[in-house]
């Protein structure tokens, strides 16, 4: 496991990120991507496009609805 944050993820990781999108701190927040992976795009860019495309070729059927 190699991530900036040296950890696995955690369902409170996105909950909590989930729960500033639905607060009031978030108000001037438009039309952004707020990436909670641990660090992984900026460790690793690649490797999220790479899994998706593995995924994609894994499931043919899920194409359009990722």
């Amino acid at each position: 496991m190699l991530k900036a944050l040296k950890r696995a993820g955690h369902p409170r990781d996105i909950a909590r990120a989930v729960l500033y999108l639905v607060s009031d701190l978030s108000d001037w927040v438009t039309g952004q991507t707020l990436t909670v992976d641990g660090g992984e795009f900026m460790t690793f860019p690649s490797t999220g496009a790479r899994r998706m495309a593995d995924y994609l070729a894994d499931h043919p059927d899920r194409r359009g609805s990722v």
